[in-house]
């Protein structure tokens, strides 16, 4: 069975740039009835003009409280993202701009009050720094992009040993006891049975005796210490288990 992969982008030609106005004699301006603005000059992104507009006393009578900034285009069709660096916090979103003279505008950029108290009112003046970026044509482009791995899925190491351990530990489940030496170890048939060909001939086969069947199990001339370890630790081990 044969199988392939590609891969593709799309990439969204863009421009960027910025602009810094600073402003000086601002407490001057509060001469400047509300609507009337001052403006920078001009300045070029993405082969657009565009213009920064203050409204020291803000654009209408409502606003009249607070700062207000414009960000005008001189010229047609220009969507760009812009990001206004405030004295109290940063905003972006996507504006389109769809004809000469369109503006972006932000009526409540900060109030006069919090301005004159803030850090950013030093000798009377203050700075705006407003970011552009002009987004133009997008286009796709092959193998502009990895594919995607496949997906992998990560298994943890066994604990098989763990959980067998607990059962001989716990008796837990047991169905046949071995008595060696005064001592009783409890254990589980179908598991020694798959561990050990003796235990299975022992518990399941034809020399199977009337006590096994009742389920106690004798073992002669062994220590007990040794039958736990060579036989029932071992039974309840995988390899590489450590007791």
């Amino acid at each position: 069975m044969s199988s392939s992969a590609s891969a593709s982008a799309i990439v969204a030609d863009k421009v960027s740039g910025h602009h810094v106005l600073k402003i000086d004699g601002f407490l001057g301006m509060m001469v400047l009835p509300s609507g009337e603005s001052v403006t920078s000059c001009p300045f070029t992104v993405g082969d657009h003009l565009w213009r920064i507009s203050c409204y020291p006393k803000g654009k209408d009578l409502w606003h009249r409280e607070f700062i207000s900034q414009f960000a005008l285009i001189g010229e047609e069709q220009a969507s760009f993202f812009r990001k206004k660096n405030k004295p109290t916090k940063v905003a972006s979103r996507i504006e389109k701009f769809a004809s000469k003279g369109d503006s972006w505008q932000c009526l409540t950029f900060i109030k006069r009050t919090a301005l004159v108290k803030s850090k950013y009112l030093k000798d009377d003046s203050f700075t705006i720094r407003c970011d552009i970026v002009v987004f133009k044509k997008s286009c796709a482009q092959e193998g502009a992009a990895e594919p995607a791995p496949p997906r992998s899925v990560s298994v943890p190491p066994s604990d098989l040993s763990h959980h067998l351990s607990g059962l001989l530990e716990t008796g837990k489940g047991a169905d046949v006891v071995f008595e060696v030496a005064g001592h009783k170890f409890f254990a589980h048939r179908w598991l020694l049975a798959a561990r050990s060909p003796v235990f299975n001939a022992e518990l399941f086969g034809a020399m199977k005796e009337s006590d096994v069947a009742a389920g106690v199990v004798r073992i002669g001339d062994m220590e007990a210490g040794v039958f736990e370890v060579k036989d029932m630790k071992r039974s309840y081990s995988i390899e590489g288990a450590t007791w």
